[in-house]
């Protein structure tokens, strides 16, 4: 079972307070949770977090927006490890490696070419939301900019 820790949360508060709203649900909240003891949330609770987070300011391209607010405390000993790596090509590697170690299996593939490197993530995570999609892809993108700033991702949406 994939579980999204309460740190990651975190970023939907961030991206609110970029435009100075506030979550009225704080059962799902991030660093402002509800002392329940629970580490984590089910994908089904994420999604459902996720989504009503986008209804206070709905608009193209929400899932891009929040991906843009994680940070290394958001991403828990993942981030931290991801970051130190030495390039590129070693951050995807040691992001699948550490995504068996967490889940027991590789959620994601990585596919290598020539001049070009694809990275999916299969149907096991549940239905498709493009705005879920979205922010885990620009995520991971934002923290392969704090491993790799030289990296050409810098002028993504």
């Amino acid at each position: 079972m994939i579980v999204i820790t309460r740190n990651f949360t975190g970023i939907l508060d961030d991206w609110l307070a970029s435009r100075g709203l506030a979550r009225t649900d704080r059962n799902l909240a991030g660093r402002n949770g509800n002392g329940n003891g629970s580490t984590g949330l089910t994908l089904a609770q994420w999604t459902s977090a996720v989504k009503s987070v986008i209804a206070l300011a709905p608009g193209p391209a929400r899932g891009l927006e929040i991906g843009k607010h994680v940070q290394l405390q958001h991403t828990g000993p993942l981030g931290y490890l991801l970051v130190n790596t030495r390039d590129l090509g070693g951050f995807l590697d040691t992001y699948l490696l550490l995504e068996k170690w967490f889940y027991g299996r590789n959620w994601a593939r990585l596919d290598r070419f020539d001049t070009e490197t694809s990275i999916a993530w299969d149907d096991r995570f549940g239905p498709h939301s493009r705005e879920l999609e979205q922010l885990h892809a620009m995520a991971l993108v934002t923290v392969a900019q704090a491993a790799c700033p030289s990296a050409a991702v810098a002028h993504l949406p």
